[in-house]
């Protein structure tokens, strides 16, 4: 039996690692996608340990245009992939950008590549086979002045641009969802959104059973 496969980006950030594990946790093969080869290679060997689940790795910087299609062009062409997530760096880019500036231009390049890279997902999932997107962001720390503004103007984008994709697909086999974690309160909206997927993925015979949650 082959594996599903899930192309994660920013898979070395901490809500990339929490995405990873809960994937490889129900039996998903992963294509490790980050800056930080050594961190997803260490990623990628965990997680086979734990679960025996393969790893893919590609290193790449999401703000550089070359690497952003080159990314666009392995979730089109790679047809074993069935899911993509995207780790949304909220606490990172604070945490790394001490000027506002700075924040604005990585926040604009993280718009632009979960745009880019959910269209392209979409459109190469859309008539051969059903999918899963989903956009996993870190709830951001306190924040004021114009870095809150910022941010709030970012997640609005994000929610609206996801919001308009789930919309498109909703009469697909492709679903796009908007989750937080995982320091989320609630429960564990990942979990739920994996093991739905799998059994929606069952021939009719087969779904005899209900999603379970992943504990």
């Amino acid at each position: 039996m082959i594996n599903p496969k899930v192309l994660l980006a920013h898979a070395a950030t901490p809500t990339g690692e929490w995405c990873a594990s809960r994937f490889a946790q129900a039996g998903y093969d992963l294509v490790l996608v980050d800056t930080d080869l050594r961190s997803i290679e260490a990623l990628g060997l965990r997680l086979h340990s734990a679960f025996g689940v393969a790893s893919e790795m590609l290193p790449a910087d999401l703000s550089s245009n070359a690497d952003l299609a080159r990314i666009e062009r392995h979730l089109l062409l790679d047809r074993d992939i069935t899911s993509f997530a995207f780790a949304a760096s909220g606490p990172e880019l604070i945490a790394g950008n001490g000027r506002i500036s700075d924040l604005r231009s990585a926040l604009t390049l993280q718009c632009v590549s979960v745009t880019r890279l959910f269209s392209a997902a979409a459109a190469a999932w859309l008539d051969a086979r059903q999918g899963m997107l989903l956009l996993v962001e870190a709830p951001m720390p306190a924040l004021a002045g114009m870095e809150c503004e910022l941010v709030a103007l970012s997640q609005a984008y994000l929610r609206d641009f996801m919001q308009a994709l789930h919309e498109n697909l909703v009469s697909s086999s492709v679903r796009a969802e908007h989750i937080f974690g995982p320091q989320g309160a609630g429960p564990d909206a990942l979990s739920w959104q994996i093991a739905k997927s799998l059994w929606i993925g069952r021939s009719a015979e087969r779904r005899e059973n209900p999603p379970v949650i992943i504990e």
